[in-house]
């Protein structure tokens, strides 16, 4: 993939770029969410917390 000025770009932030157009008012903490959701299929809110770096309540709130 490449960006308009024709550089190859990387694709993690091709990725967070195509999230970011589909959905365009999701946050950092939801992006995290989802992308280790994706990673660990029935991880458990603790476990995506700590994966996270935060609290549950917030792990919880960023899944939904």
């Amino acid at each position: 993939m490449t960006d308009a000025e024709g550089r190859r770009r990387n694709t993690i932030l091709a990725g967070l770029v195509l999230m970011r157009r589909m959905a365009p008012d999701i946050t950092i903490s939801e992006m995290l969410a989802f992308l280790y959701t994706a990673e660990n299929p029935g991880i458990r809110v603790k476990d995506l917390a700590d994966l996270m770096a935060t609290t549950s309540a917030t792990a919880s709130r960023a899944s939904r």
